[in-house]
């Protein structure tokens, strides 16, 4: 353990870079009447244990995140990078890639204020063993936005397993570029392949890119890993789209792609985008989608996590005790999307899900004339745990087609 004090030198007033700030008495800080454009942000609960961080928040048009909210009789510090805090604020975001919003974070930091001063206390004896399982995700703010895979680690720790999570992601990354040796972020990927030896590596490209530079892309990259003697994993994420009536069918493109790519390479794919159909039509209550309405929120983040935890681990996240801060209620639902989406159903369950759907909406036909939501109810209870048979038509096309040209 090791224990530092600080001296506070303004309290819930705008950020200053040459001051540590505590804020204690709003419940939502907004980045732009808090000036958090330039500040680095740590968040504590009503106990002190380290709840979030993260930095640069803005209220610009396409910002991810425009606020922060406290979590009930929590605080918030914010400071520079020239501030002594900087350092426990790497060693609590554990390598995340942050920008433009706050993360969930599971570090073992803890900090109380009184008398002007903030005392932090950090354990920093946790390292690797020689049982940790250790994970690598590349890709970009599709993974590291609101930290999928610190939550993932967080929901594998209290499942009883030791991992760990590194990242090579940049924003609007694609395959393409990482299988260049000649591109910065090629280069990036190689070095982190060349320094340490994963068991898995997670996989996620950016949207749109051609199925065929996608899979060219990925071949080379399949020749990393292998000589990495890491095993590959797809990360099928939700398809980018502003336009809420559009979120359905962006997912239902990146099921087709990635299911594709899946079966051409035989990799195992987490299929969050499915994950994301069934969650907003079962329960459009849980807003999935950050500020910007592209990026996902904390909870699609956790959602997808879920799914990453029973895809990659086949572990169900049902009653896992992990949360992220994300209320029991809401958590248990995205737990039960996840698993069904990632396969805990059978299918004479997922027959008999889709089939009560139907006749269910057939009764509600026969009282109203208004019938759109039957499609959506039939492709959501469907997408949750399967791919349609349309989608599924479409990605043996592209597979015999692509196993042809390989040949």
């Amino acid at each position: 353990m090791k224990t530092q004090i600080f001296y506070i030198t303004a309290y819930d007033r705008p950020f200053n870079p040459d001051s540590l700030t505590l804020y204690r008495e709003a419940n939502v800080l907004n980045a732009d009447t808090y000036g958090l454009r330039n500040a680095y942000i740590l968040v504590f609960d009503k106990n002190g244990n380290l709840y979030e961080g993260g930095s640069n928040l803005s209220s610009g048009e396409y910002s991810v995140q425009k606020s922060v909210i406290l979590p009930e009789n929590g605080f918030a510090v914010a400071f520079s990078a020239t501030h002594p805090l900087y350092k426990y604020y790497l060693l609590a975001t554990e390598g995340a890639v942050i920008h433009n919003s706050t993360i969930s974070l599971i570090y073992p930091l803890y900090a109380k204020y009184e008398d002007g001063t903030l005392t932090i206390v950090a354990d920093i004896s946790e390292n690797e063993t020689e049982n940790t399982v250790k994970y690598l995700f590349v890709g970009n703010s599709c993974t590291y936005i609101n930290g999928n895979p610190i939550k993932f680690k967080g929901l594998c720790k209290a499942a009883g397993l030791d991992v760990s999570v590194d990242y090579c992601t940049f924003g609007s990354a694609y395959f393409y570029e990482y299988a260049d040796e000649n591109h910065p972020r090629g280069q990036a990927l190689r070095k982190m392949l060349g320094a340490k030896k994963y068991d898995y590596i997670v996989l996620q490209d950016g949207t749109p890119c051609p199925f065929g530079k996608r899979t060219e892309a990925l071949e080379k990259l399949l020749a990393l890993v292998e000589e990495n003697r890491a095993k590959p994993l797809l990360y099928m994420r939700y398809g980018y789209e502003p336009d809420k009536s559009k979120h359905l069918a962006a997912n239902e493109d990146m099921c087709k792609t990635f299911m594709a790519m899946g079966d051409l390479y035989d990799i195992p794919v987490c299929p969050v985008a499915n994950a994301f159909s069934d969650c907003i039509v079962k329960h459009p209550e849980i807003n999935l989608y950050a500020d910007d309405e592209s990026h996902h929120s904390k909870a699609g983040s956790y959602l997808a996590a879920c799914c990453y935890l029973y895809s990659f681990c086949k572990i169900s996240p049902v009653g896992n005790a992990y949360t992220a801060g994300i209320d029991k209620n809401t958590a248990e639902k995205l737990q039960k999307i996840a698993l069904n989406a990632c396969g805990g159903l059978d299918e004479k369950q997922i027959k008999e899900t889709v089939e009560a759907v139907v006749e269910k909406k057939k009764a509600e036909k026969c009282k109203k004339t208004d019938t759109s939501n039957l499609k959506w109810g039939v492709i959501g209870a469907a997408l949750g745990t399967a791919v349609t048979v349309a989608a599924m038509v479409l990605v043996n096309k592209k597979v015999r087609s692509f196993k042809k040209k390989r040949k």
